[in-house]
């Protein structure tokens, strides 16, 4: 992220979004979800959907989980089987989600999306936050 010119750093906008939970802490190949940021496991809620009510935007969320779930036959890609969803309302709230999109628990503090990196050679390749790739010469010293 970079900053502006009085030298603050922009704040982000909160978008909800619904996580795929998965199976595997550590997805297999690791290198193939460094190099893509693995964005399947992040589904959209259209802006449409993101102004109705809080109870239908549930009923959305519910019928997507569900969807998801049968349109990967309970696979995440790289991360093993689906075991569920999480609702990210706000930065501050999500609601955890079976494989069948009912809410089954209530979070105050959403998880925060892995990070990883990979060094080859002499430069080091980052998934950003926002999903964009940065490429930077190694500061490692070889031992």
């Amino acid at each position: 992220m970079t900053c502006n010119e009085t030298g603050e750093t922009p704040e982000v906008q909160f978008r909800p979004y619904i996580f795929v939970r998965h199976s595997q802490r550590v997805p297999q190949p690791i290198f193939a979800a460094v190099l893509t940021g693995a964005p399947w496991r992040f589904l959209e809620i259209p802006s449409s959907v993101l102004r109705r009510t809080e109870q239908a935007q549930r009923g959305y969320v519910s019928w997507r989980c569900r969807t998801h779930y049968r349109e990967t036959q309970g696979r995440c890609f790289l991360f093993g089987r689906i075991t569920g969803f999480e609702w990210h309302k706000d930065a501050k709230e999500s609601a955890i989600l079976d494989i069948r999109g009912r809410v089954v628990a209530a979070k105050q503090k959403p998880s925060v999306p892995g990070t990883g990196s990979l060094t080859i050679g002499n430069k080091a390749v980052e998934v950003l936050a926002d999903g964009t790739l940065r490429i930077d010469a190694a500061t490692r010293e070889a031992k």
